[in-house]
C-alpha cells in the first residue's frame, strides 16, 4: 500500500522574495512605533508650548514643556491606585487644562485654590481660608491698583471653590487671564501636570520689536543663517531639562 507523504507547510517568507519581506517588516515596526506613540501622547505624556507670558517668570513664552498625562487619571483603578503613580490635584500644581470658555484651547495656570477653600484679593494680596497667601513665584509688574468697579484683576472675592473645582491664577498676576475672569475650573478640564521644561527657545519678534522691516529675515535661507549666528541668544540653554515647580 502506497504510504502519502506529509504535506510541506510553505511559510509566508518563503512565498516573498527578500525586499517584500524586509519591507513588511518595516511597515510592522514603524506601525507599532506609531500605536505606541499615539498612547504615549495620549496617556502618559504630552509635549506643550509656552504662548503667553501669563505664568512667567516660572514659564517662558518659548520653553516647550512635558505634561504628565496620567498623573489625574484616579477614578476607576482600584487597588491600583495605590501602586501606580497617579494622585489627586494638590496646591500649586501647574496644569495644563481646557478653557472654560473655549474647549479648543488649553491654558496652563497654577492651582491655588482646592474644593472648600475660600478665595479673596484686596490690593494684589492673595488670602486663602483667611490667611494671606504670597509666594516667591507669583510677580507683580504693575505697579497701579485697579479698582473693584472697573476690573477684577486686583480686587477679587471672596468666594467659595465649590466640590470637584479649583481656582487657577497665572504666576504673573498682572497679566493673566484666570479664575479671576472667567470662575473656578470643574476638575473633568484637567488634562494633565507639567512637569519638565525640555528645550527653550526665544520668540523670532521679541529680537525685532522697534525695528524696521528691512532688518527682518525675509526668507528661508535668511531664517536660517540668522537661526545659526543668533542661536547662543534665542537657545535658552539654562532652561534645558528643568524641572518645574
Amino acid at each position: 500500500m502506497r504510504k502519502d507523504k506529509g504535506a510541506k507547510v510553505i511559510t509566508r517568507g518563503e512565498l516573498m522574495g527578500p525586499v517584500a519581506k524586509r519591507l513588511i517588516e518595516y511597515v510592522e515596526v514603524m506601525a507599532i512605533a506609531i500605536l505606541l506613540a499615539f498612547f504615549l501622547r495620549t496617556f502618559v505624556v504630552q509635549a506643550f508650548k509656552i504662548p503667553t507670558g501669563s505664568m512667567e517668570s516660572t514659564l517662558l513664552r518659548g520653553d516647550h514643556i512635558l505634561v504628565n498625562r496620567m498623573i489625574y487619571e484616579t477614578d476607576g483603578l482600584g487597588p491600583l491606585a495605590k501602586i501606580l503613580p497617579v494622585r489627586a490635584p494638590e496646591r500649586f500644581d501647574i496644569p495644563v487644562f481646557k478653557n472654560p470658555t473655549n474647549m479648543k484651547l488649553d491654558y496652563i495656570k497654577r492651582m491655588v485654590g482646592l474644593p472648600g477653600d475660600k478665595i479673596e484679593q484686596v490690593a494684589k494680596r492673595l488670602s486663602i481660608n483667611g490667611e494671606e497667601a504670597v509666594y516667591d513665584w507669583e510677580q507683580h509688574l504693575s505697579p497701579w491698583v485697579i479698582p473693584r468697579q472697573r476690573d477684577k484683576r486686583d480686587f477679587f472675592g471672596p468666594i467659595d471653590v465649590p466640590d470637584n473645582c479649583y481656582f487657577m491664577m497665572g504666576d504673573n498676576r498682572d497679566n493673566s487671564l484666570d479664575s479671576r475672569y472667567w470662575g473656578t475650573l470643574d476638575e473633568k478640564l484637567l488634562k494633565g501636570k507639567a512637569f519638565m521644561i525640555y528645550y527653550s527657545w526665544s520668540p523670532f519678534e521679541a529680537f525685532f520689536e522697534g525695528k524696521s522691516e528691512s532688518q527682518k529675515p525675509h526668507s528661508l535661507p535668511e531664517l536660517i543663517w540668522f537661526n545659526i549666528t543668533h542661536i547662543n541668544e534665542r537657545l535658552r540653554v539654562s532652561r534645558l531639562l528643568n524641572i518645574i515647580r
